[in-house]
């Protein structure tokens, strides 16, 4: 079992064992745990940190960054005088920590200290670098094969890099999703899209859009007289033009294959019908006898992307500011998105501009909620690196 997290990035450490040593590898950021006396056992040294002659001083910095082990703070230490590597060390159990390229240095640089090693020691150094390769390799080819056949023996690619997505951002300001892949085909979420799609192109081509909307929109001064209950549902799957089905599309596909992934076709349907009612409720709580049509799937999608906070913790999210691109924690762009929602419908009003602020933040609320059900109930298909509890 892996210690935990990386100190310095919070994802999750892969472990290797093998022969009595453990190396914590952190994929995310190549940093590299190993344990007290780990170092040593492996470079065939007596001390993992150099040994230091009277007269030179040791110079100890500290670090907000904590052991994965023990919970202990870390310090930062020079390897050798004059050295100019620093590494961080655990105050209380000895772990080193090593930044991706510091052990390569350290080893460069601790030659002079280092003892004979013997044929045995030897090749259990080489065996376990051979186990090192082989547990990356096989990481590779699992995540090649999450992606399809049609990946196979390629390396997995960060989403977030390219001139592509970095121009996709820049004129869109929409955020990407850093990989994060599924198990099954998220049929639901390919239906959704498809039907939405279907119901804007259909009466579009007609010439019945503005029909539809007029006829299926939830009118919240009806809702209130026992009228049109059925547009609860069918509210969700009509748009009111090109960009409003493209933008809710597209964060129904990026955050909707992964709920869909732990929750499972039937329970998702149910989750996502209900986030849609909810966001429609909050909405005519918020606007009163209004009798403007309320479409789209916004609040629904915004359930969604409540349940994916919830689930994903650890999931990064890139996102545009200006000119320079970042990848900020999924939970993070959520809050603020939410945020966001909230701050324009107590300043301007449930649907200033437009559009449905509070139904967005109903269905937000409604996604976290059902989502923490689900996760403490047990009614989600777990596994590593998908629900965090």
């Amino acid at each position: 079992m892996a210690h935990g997290r990386c100190p310095k990035c919070s994802q999750p450490l892969a472990s290797i064992r093998h022969e009595g040593i453990s190396a914590d590898y952190c994929r995310a950021c190549g940093g590299l745990w190993l344990d007290h006396g780990e170092l040593a056992r492996v470079e065939g040294c007596p001390e993992d940190l150099p040994p230091r002659s009277p007269d030179q001083v040791e110079v100890v910095r500290d670090t907000p960054y904590f052991c994965p082990t023990c919970g202990a703070p870390l310090q930062e230490r020079e390897f050798t005088p004059g050295s100019r590597l620093w590494l961080d060390q655990c105050t209380q159990c000895g772990g080193l920590y090593f930044d991706a390229g510091e052990l390569r240095r350290a080893r460069s640089l601790r030659g002079r200290f280092r003892r004979p090693v013997t044929r045995a020691q030897a090749a259990e150094m080489d065996a376990l670098r051979r186990e090192w390769r082989r547990q990356k390799q096989r990481q590779s080819g699992r995540r090649n094969a999450e992606k399809g056949p049609w990946a196979e023996g390629r390396q997995r690619e960060d989403p977030g890099k390219g001139s592509r997505v970095y121009l996709f951002q820049l004129l869109t300001g929409l955020p990407v999703e850093v990989h994060n892949p599924v198990r099954h085909t998220p049929y639901v979420t390919y239906a959704l899209v498809a039907l939405c799609v279907l119901i804007f192109v259909l009466p579009w081509l007609a010439g019945a859009a503005e029909s539809m909307a007029e006829t299926y929109g939830l009118r919240p001064a009806a809702l209130l007289r026992g009228e049109g209950l059925f547009n609860l549902v069918a509210s969700m799957f009509l748009h009111g033009g090109l960009a409003h089905l493209a933008g809710n599309m597209y964060f129904l596909w990026i955050f909707g294959d992964n709920v869909e992934d732990l929750m499972r076709p039937a329970r998702y349907v149910v989750f996502y019908l209900v986030c849609g009612v909810a966001a429609d409720l909050a909405h005519v709580l918020a606007s009163g006898a209004s009798d403007v049509p309320l479409i789209g799937a916004s609040g629904a999608i915004a359930g969604v992307m409540g349940a994916y906070m919830v689930l994903f913790r650890d999931r990064l999210i890139y996102v545009m500011l200006f000119f320079f691109q970042f990848k900020v924690p999924a939970p993070f762009y959520l809050a603020f998105w939410v945020g966001w929602q909230l701050f324009y419908a107590t300043f301007w009003g449930a649907g200033a501009g437009g559009v449905a602020w509070w139904a967005h933040i109903g269905g937000f609320a409604a996604g976290v909620l059902l989502a923490l059900v689900f996760r403490m109930r047990g009614r989600l298909e777990a596994s590593e690196g998908y629900v965090r509890t």
